[in-house]
């Protein structure tokens, strides 16, 4: 058994979060051991829950697969604003997104996981110390991502951030919140292509990886966000980026459900047929956009040259 452990691997920015996938992945796989330390993040950070996120799962006989949790412009199946005069202050509430974290961990367990949405919530809602959130984690403990579904929770969301705040949030966002997937291209060489960028009004966060190799082999790597400023939903104990875009008057809109932001690039190396390392690109939402838009596939070391703001991790297998 001692053997297995040493196989093992964790990586996080934060101390107690690494603790925690540590922790995981003796009652799980890596799978589960990342999304614990996802909700334990939102847990500790306010501005967590509500950011984009991103998985990345590779090894254990299948191809290397990314699930896409940006948020999405709201707006879906309302009526078209008319939109805000150009010397009209926009409200806050009016650059809350649609958020899809929650959807993306409860996507990635059912895809390869192995524990229940109470196993992996349980460290997060024994170290929220906000009463709101940890009600809105033990939310997710027990319902998964159907959580926005909660009645409650919705008509709190409205609140704050629907209409009647001068926001475009309703309840058919949060209906079909699902994150997308894809299939990763695997590459021999240290190469990073563009991956995605989309809308983005203003969001100040920061983008850090996640990563886990459990002693099968299986490697899982997710990104979350830390927003510096943002819409407050006191309710529910978080923090929502300013990162929708406002509907103006003479500007074309924004359509809803358009993910908005950038995709974290990522590259999946290959050793002798066998997958050998993810690696990605972290920092900055500003750099990260600037990278993807520049459209130039970049070696890891020219990333970083070019985009100083952006650091590259690594995970490699045992």
């Amino acid at each position: 058994m001692g053997g297995l452990r040493k196989d093992r691997s964790a990586f996080a920015a934060s101390a107690e979060i690494h603790g925690a996938i540590e922790s995981a992945m003796g009652r799980g796989n890596a799978v589960d051991a990342v999304c614990t330390g996802m909700l334990l993040a939102c847990a500790l950070d306010e501005t967590v829950a509500w950011g984009s996120a991103s998985l990345v799962v590779a090894g254990f006989g299948m191809s290397p697969r990314r699930l896409d949790g940006r948020v999405l412009q709201p707006g879906n199946g309302a009526r078209r604003p008319r939109g805000f005069r150009p010397e009209e202050e926009i409200p806050s509430a009016a650059f809350v997104p649609v958020p899809r974290l929650f959807a993306a961990i409860g996507t990635a367990v059912t895809l390869a996981g192995r524990a229940t949405y109470t196993g992996i919530s349980g460290p997060a809602v024994a170290s929220c110390t906000n009463d709101a959130r940890r009600a809105l984690l033990q939310s997710f403990s027990a319902l998964g991502p159907a959580l926005f579904q909660n009645r409650s929770i919705a008509e709190e969301i409205r609140l704050s951030a629907g209409p009647g705040a001068k926001g475009a949030l309703c309840a058919e966002d949060l209906a079909i919140a699902a994150p997308s997937f894809e299939d990763l291209a695997v590459l021999d060489e240290d190469i990073f292509a563009s991956a995605a960028a989309g809308e983005i009004a203003y969001h100040e966060s920061t983008l850090e990886w996640l990563g886990a190799r459990d002693s099968s082999g299986l490697i899982c790597f997710a990104s979350i966000e830390r927003a510096s400023d943002g819409h407050r939903i006191e309710a529910l104990g978080v923090v929502a980026p300013r990162s929708a875009v406002p509907v103006r008057r003479g500007v074309q809109r924004v359509d809803p459900t358009t993910p908005l932001g950038s995709l974290p690039p990522v590259r999946v190396e290959v050793r002798d047929g066998q997958i050998f390392a993810v690696e990605g690109l972290h920092g900055h939402t500003s750099a990260l956009a600037a990278f993807e838009r520049s459209a130039v596939r970049r070696t890891s070391a020219d990333a970083v040259a070019a985009f100083p703001e952006l650091g590259v991790v690594r995970m490699e297998r045992a």
